[in-house]
């Protein structure tokens, strides 16, 4: 069905199965160490274990119809000091077998509703995280935040309009009990020491924007 051929497509990079997702890992690897080995060598460079590694793992994080959330958790080392990981949100409508974008969370996704959520978002990081953002995202953010206080929304939309939120709009999000959990990657807006930095936003805060499907749906597992 069209949710399968959608976890194929970003999961498993269209092809069929796990394991073959696997050998094209594996035979990427093979190819891209021996090039790298040819280098070393020409240069006479001394060449220690050479070491990759790969995982994604997917996790439904909601299921009460009509709406169906993954976690997409993803890791890779392709040498350095670290690995690296991700996480993609897929959320999907089962009379249609779509993704949810963000915007279809909310009954009228304005921009003046999505820029007052937006603004929830950066109190939270603001709130939850402090200094462990980057220090260029933790002041538009806290500037952001204070402009949601405003007896205008102008300033808000005009900050919004132009990006000057402290973090990127195109929200990875995923639904989950009670509420939405947007996720920010790996050094978009901390350092790699703050992992993968996410906020809850109850449904509470954003209840009267709700389309009336979602709102439905997260009602039956309130927290």
């Amino acid at each position: 069905n069209r949710i399968n051929q959608t976890i194929r497509a970003r999961v498993l990079e269209n092809v069929q199965t796990a394991t073959q997702a696997q050998d094209r890992f594996l035979a990427a690897c093979r190819t891209e160490v021996e090039q790298e080995y040819r280098e070393w060598k020409d240069e006479n460079v001394e060449s220690g274990p050479i070491e990759r590694a790969v995982s994604t793992e997917l996790m439904p994080v909601f299921n009460y119809f009509p709406y169906l959330s993954f976690s997409v958790n993803s890791y890779a080392y392709t040498g350095g000091a670290h690995g690296s990981s991700g996480l993609e949100g897929l959320t999907f409508d089962l009379r249609s077998g779509e993704v949810v974008p963000f915007e279809a969370l909310f009954e009228t996704p304005s921009p003046r509703v999505l820029s007052h959520i937006h603004a929830e978002v950066a109190q939270r990081l603001v709130r939850e995280y402090g200094d462990l953002l980057f220090p260029e995202n933790l002041e538009q953010a806290t500037r952001y935040h204070a402009l949601s206080a405003a007896p205008s929304d102008e300033a808000l939309l005009e900050a919004w309009n132009a990006g000057n939120t402290g973090f990127g709009t195109s929200t990875e999000f995923l639904l989950v009990p009670g509420g939405v959990r947007v996720v920010f990657q790996q050094y978009e807006i901390a350092p790699y020491s703050s992992g993968l930095p996410s906020v809850f936003i109850p449904l509470s805060v954003w209840r009267d924007e709700a389309a009336e499907s979602v709102r439905q749906a997260l009602s039956q597992n309130a927290l």
